[in-house]
């Protein structure tokens, strides 16, 4: 018996990425094709989320993880292959189903925990302009403001704050801009 490829037509995914630990949710969907490496799917969360990519990330899916790392006592000739798995994985390497699920982890320090989600597999000509952010709610947390806990702490402090109040608003979330943020990179 001879062996066949399949070849499987790229589809747009529909995913939802909500970070895990903070109520009421800060959340984002997102459409991207199937075809999406996880370095560039690293990039459209950022632009998503609001982060600025100023530090390390991993996916995780199934208890492997998926990284870059810059740590100088982790890089060795192995780093090579630990920045090539983001290139050459896809998304639908991982996610396949609706109701498939991975991990997305941003600054290890800080321990930004994002769950994402597959809600739905769209037929490709659907929408020709993805990446595309089609819903979300809440503005991201700001670089550095402390995980969890320094949020937290951000947001009870601007309930009593003006001056604060007006340089972040948690409440804020503009989807044409991350839309913008899309188109011109």
């Amino acid at each position: 018996m001879e062996n066949t490829t399949v070849i499987i037509e790229p589809t747009i995914f529909q995913l939802e990425v909500f970070l895990l630990g903070i109520s009421p949710k800060i959340w984002r969907r997102v459409q991207i094709s199937s075809e999406t490496n996880l370095a560039e799917f690293h990039l459209i969360i950022q632009k998503a989320m609001g982060w600025k990519n100023l530090h390390e990330f991993q996916f995780a899916y199934k208890r492997k993880n998926y990284y870059e790392s810059h740590h100088p006592i982790l890089e060795s000739n192995s780093k090579t292959k630990k920045s090539s798995i983001l290139l050459i994985t896809k998304v639908s390497d991982l996610v396949q189903n609706p109701g498939d699920s991975m991990f997305y982890e941003y600054d290890f320090c800080l321990d930004w925990q994002h769950k994402i989600v597959l809600e739905e597999i769209i037929p490709k000509g659907y929408n020709p302009n993805i990446p595309v952010c089609i819903a979300g709610e809440r503005n991201c947390p700001p670089e550095d403001c402390g995980g969890i806990w320094g949020y937290a702490n951000l947001v009870s402090e601007l309930r009593f704050n003006r001056t604060k109040r007006k340089s972040f608003n948690p409440e804020y979330f503009n989807r044409l801009s991350v839309n913008d943020g899309f188109m011109n990179p």
